[in-house]
């Protein structure tokens, strides 16, 4: 286009780079390349995976060993099991947490007065319209 003069007001009326077709086209690409490195294994700064030790549960109860010690398990913890347990360590978004494993806790509104009702008075003015 070697006749093409940009415009002196900014605005161009070939706009090329619209994308008409609502969102972008890899999506759900991007989706699934997140899901996936959330189930990755995680690593420390060196390279190493990171092994998670919890207390081995039976019938809801730690089983313990000879000195009365619990038995620990030993797994490898994935990206999505840091990220939670990062988030547990915070205050500030341990609420946050929490709500998104069981659900938000439902926000109790008190509509009454010291535990009584509110009641409403209306004060109606009735006028005569008989004046024909």
């Amino acid at each position: 286009m070697p006749n093409y003069k940009p415009p002196t007001n900014g605005f161009d009326k070939r706009p090329t780079a619209i994308n008409r077709h609502g969102r972008p086209k890899g999506f759900d690409e991007w989706r699934n390349l997140n899901k996936e490195t959330m189930n990755e294994l995680a690593t420390d700064g060196s390279g190493s995976l990171i092994v998670i030790k919890t207390p081995k549960i039976v019938r809801g109860k730690p089983v313990l060993d000879e000195q009365g010690k619990p038995e620990m398990e030993e797994h490898y913890a994935t990206n999505a099991e840091m990220i939670v347990r990062s988030k547990m360590r915070d205050p500030k978004r341990q609420q946050d947490t929490i709500e998104a494993a069981f659900g938000k806790v439902p926000d109790k509104v008190d509509v009454t007065s010291n535990g009584k009702d509110l009641t409403t008075i209306i004060n109606v003015k009735l006028t005569d319209e008989s004046d024909d």
